[in-house]
């Protein structure tokens, strides 16, 4: 992700707020999570106040990148077991211009938890403690989990395996999210194989 389009974004006033995920997941973790820490990482670097959020409540992975504890987080704020201070980690590296939520522990029933009133007003009071907020959200197939926040963030950033992910499954993923009222804006293929030159 280049430094000048994520500038750019942060100065959208429609893209203060982003979901990334991927299509499908893979063994790996999809490259979403190393996406959402490095576009988190980018945003805080160029000064902007940025809130990371740890939203895939089935493999979270977000605490491991940065060295955290998964509780508590953003579960614990949801079901008002923490408070916000409790549950976000400040980055001392990046002079705390980023702030890490972890996802807190996993419900039984995800896309239902994330579906609920509770969960957006918990998303909602976090965002507010910065400019930018990015949330690494699970796999768009097969579950429902993010449909469920497509609706009231300012848009979907998707993750394309080059060397996994079907035009088939693409298409279908990009269906849903019109239909859930999402806002695509933009993707990152991953996986691509170099031509090696001769």
């Amino acid at each position: 992700i280049k430094l000048d389009a994520i500038e750019a974004m942060a100065d959208r006033p429609t893209a203060k707020y982003v979901v990334v995920s991927a299509i499908t997941p893979t063994p790996l973790g999809e490259g979403k999570t190393t996406t959402s820490a490095n576009l988190a990482t980018a945003m805080a670097q160029a000064n902007k106040r940025t809130i990371l959020i740890d939203c895939d409540l089935r493999r979270p992975r977000i605490h491991k990148v940065f060295g955290a504890k998964q509780s508590p987080g953003m579960s614990n704020v949801v079901l008002d077991q923490s408070t916000l201070t409790e549950s976000a980690w400040p980055i001392p590296s990046l002079a705390e211009s980023l702030v890490v939520v972890p996802s807190g522990a996993l419900p039984p029933h995800p896309t239902s938890f994330i579906a609920s009133p509770s969960f957006r007003d918990a998303t909602k009071r976090l965002a507010s403690l910065g400019d930018f907020t990015v949330i690494d959200a699970p796999p768009l197939l097969p579950v429902a989990d993010t449909f469920a926040l497509a609706d009231h963030v300012s848009g979907v950033l998707i993750v394309v395996d080059a060397g996994r992910t079907s035009r088939d499954d693409v298409d279908r993923a990009l269906a849903s999210l019109r239909q859930a009222g999402a806002r695509v804006i933009g993707a990152v293929l991953i996986g691509v194989k170099q031509s090696a030159k001769s």
